[in-house]
């Protein structure tokens, strides 16, 4: 579609060319009309499966990076279907195949296409058509390339090729481009969520921009509503070990807004679920209960390690915390700690761990492949003292490595900033109750980025807003008693939100997660 001067939600792009001299008053219908695709996901010649590409010079000719599908297609503009020009022959490494190309540019000099795949984790130099290249390169605007040129078929690595990882010499998934020097790749390290400034034939990069965690990015206004229906997009099967089915349940959805990761309690598994999906996976344990390292035991919280495509699980009933690994054919987990009564799993953007304790009534930081914790909560044994915990549950990072903790049994929600002695209540403190100054059993945590605490208020079946300095909450979702019912809720143990700011909760009464639209975006 052709909707805007820019571009903010738009899963494609365009280029516009340095000679077009677009008026700065210039405007734009803002109706769309389509001119190629539209007809949902899927490999057909009229389809897309996630894209990316351009609109080549004659104004009539679109070339896209079918990216699911693995292919390049050419579209002439309103036509019905396009013609595949590159790829479209499975994934693999031979010279008739494209592997997930992730960004594509015309070479009018030599009327060839320029392809970006990713999946070789290197940037190379390879041709000057794209038939066999995994990466990419751009050919600057300034060069003057004689249209009998060759280069050589055999490629040096200059940059990566040290497999997947996020230490310097590493990449996760990357684009990027060779600077003006020719000397210097800026490169987009996708999945390590970072900008890598790397010269070309040194040992490693160095990070320029971003490179501390993901963070939250929601900035969710003070006054949004949602709706009080939800959605099941996750079980609701009743209790059960089927894959349709969970047994107590928590955890999160991932980044990609279409996974879900779920500590599945009294199954002993963790199951990776698409949201809308009839059934889940197991990505870890569903071997019984049991110490070996194949083994879950009561799964309490389970966090996604991006950098290492991994899950990280807190195990209450084993005392320990394990990772494994989220790649095909991985067997068993890796431990990280252990003698450790484990609830609640958190990590900053410096990749620490940090767990809450509940036998100790403290949160401890790890730096992974550590096992000797620093004290940043609690730790005073159980009291209802600003310095102490009574059943610390869930627990939140900031950017700043400022902790929210969920004091359970004390109906409070605790904020502890960094190096602090004490913490500071940022919800309820009023005893267990139900009025909006109160909390009963405190679970689920998430906090925006202007400091409002979302939380599951486990015991009155719903879910709360508390504003930063706010002397009492406000209702978001449930409320309406224990039930089955779309606006209903029975012990909600945790919540997640989309990057549209939709909320999902993880309903454990009733087995299942529960998605609401988010209505006051504004």
């Amino acid at each position: 579609n052709g909707l805007s001067s820019h571009t903010d939600n738009s899963y494609s792009f365009f280029f516009i060319l340095a000679t077009h001299n677009i008026p700065v008053n210039a405007t734009w219908s803002r109706i769309g009309v389509t001119v190629a695709g539209g007809n949902g996901y899927g490999g057909a010649l009229n389809q897309f499966y996630y894209l990316r590409g351009f609109l080549a010079d004659d104004d009539q000719t679109l070339v896209v990076a079918d990216w699911n599908n693995n292919r390049i297609v050419e579209w002439q503009v309103g036509a019905s279907e396009g013609k595949v020009i590159a790829g479209g022959n499975g994934q693999g490494s031979r010279l008739d195949q494209v592997v997930f190309a992730t960004d594509v540019l015309l070479d009018s000099t030599t009327n060839s296409v320029i392809i970006c795949e990713d999946r070789n984790r290197r940037v190379n130099g390879l041709s000057s058509h794209t038939d066999n290249s995994y990466s990419f390169f751009f050919i600057l605007a300034t060069h003057n390339i004689p249209v009998n040129a060759t280069w050589s078929r055999v490629g040096v690595t200059v940059a990566g090729g040290n497999g997947y990882g996020g230490a310097l010499n590493q990449f996760y998934y990357l684009c990027g481009f060779l600077a003006d020097n020719d000397q210097t790749l800026i490169v987009a390290d996708w999945n390590n969520n970072r900008i890598v400034e790397w010269q070309v034939g040194a040992s490693e990069g160095k990070v320029i921009a971003g490179g501390n965690g993901q963070g939250t990015t929601h900035n969710i206004l003070v006054n949004a509503t949602w709706s009080r229906i939800g959605v099941t997009v996750a079980g609701g099967n009743g209790y059960g070990g089927a894959l349709n089915q969970f047994y107590y349940l928590r955890g999160f959805l991932a980044d990609d807004d279409q996974t879900l990761i779920v500590a599945d309690w009294n199954n002993n598994r963790i199951v990776e679920w698409q949201v809308g999906a009839s059934e889940g996976k197991v990505i870890a344990g569903g071997n019984g209960q049991g110490s070996r390292l194949d083994q879950v035991v009561f799964a309490t919280d389970v966090l996604l390690d991006s950098t290492t495509n991994s899950v990280i699980i807190c195990e209450d009933r084993n005392r320990r915390v394990v990772r494994w690994s989220r790649n095909p054919g991985t067997m068993q987990g890796e431990l990280l700690l252990d003698d450790i009564f484990c609830e609640g799993l958190a990590m900053d953007k410096e990749r620490n761990l940090y767990v809450t304790d509940t036998l100790e009534s403290e949160v401890r930081r790890y730096a992974l492949g550590s096992k000797n914790g620093t004290l940043v909560a609690g730790g005073h044994r159980k009291g209802i003292g600003k310095n102490q915990f009574n059943n610390p549950v869930s627990l939140f990072v900031d950017q700043q490595q400022t902790v929210y903790v969920s004091d359970t049994e004390n109906h409070r929600v605790m904020k502890w900033e960094k190096g602090a002695t004490e913490g500071v209540v940022v919800a309820g403190n009023n005893g267990d109750g139900n009025t909006l100054k109160q909390l009963s059993y405190p679970g689920g945590l998430f906090v925006d980025s202007i400091g409002t605490v979302y939380v599951t208020d486990i015991r009155n079946h719903r879910v709360m807003r508390w504003p930063k300095g706010a002397q009492q909450g406000t209702v978001i979702v449930g409320g309406n008693g224990a039930g089955d019912a779309a606006d209903q809720l029975a012990g909600p143990a945790n919540i997640s939100f989309d990057k549209r700011g939709n909320l999902y909760v993880f309903d454990s009464g009733n087995q299942r997660i529960q998605r609401f639209s988010i209505e006051d975006t504004n």
